[in-house]
C-alpha cells in the first residue's frame, strides 16, 4: 500500500547529488509551516528524486527556492527522533525563481523599444 503527500514549502539548503547503488539521488531539505490555532511552527521534511530527474534539477534547487512536490511520506527513527522523509514523485517551482529575479548588475530593457527583436 502507497500513500500520497503533496505541499509547498521552501527549501532549506542546496539539493545535492549522491551515488546510491547503480543511480543517483538528489535530496534536499524542505521547510513547511504549519499551524494550529494562534501556534505556528515549522515542519522538515527530508525530500529525494531519484534519477536523471533529479540530477537535471540539481543545478536549480538552492536554498530558499519555493517549490511543490508530491510523493510517498514515510517516517524512520534515528536516536530517539522521529524524522520524515519524502520520495519525491512530481515536482514544480512555487513561485519565481531567484535567476529570474531582476538583477541591478543586468538591467532589463524598460521599453518595447529597447528589444533588439
Amino acid at each position: 500500500m502507497s500513500n500520497s503527500f503533496s505541499c509547498v514549502g521552501n527549501l532549506g539548503k542546496n539539493g545535492e547529488v549522491r551515488t546510491a547503488g547503480n543511480g543517483t539521488v538528489t535530496g534536499f531539505s524542505l521547510a513547511t509551516k504549519t499551524v494550529f490555532g494562534d501556534r505556528e511552527a515549522t515542519l522538515w521534511i527530508s525530500c529525494s528524486i531519484w534519477g536523471v530527474q533529479g540530477e537535471r534539477l540539481a543545478q536549480y534547487l538552492k536554498k530558499g527556492t519555493s517549490v511543490f512536490v508530491s510523493g510517498e511520506l514515510s517516517q524512520r527513527e534515528y536516536n530517539d527522533k522521529l524524522y520524515l522523509e519524502l520520495d519525491v514523485k512530481s515536482f514544480d517551482f512555487a513561485g519565481p525563481s531567484k535567476a529570474s529575479q531582476p538583477d541591478d548588475r543586468n538591467p532589463q530593457p524598460s521599453t518595447d523599444e529597447d528589444v533588439p527583436f
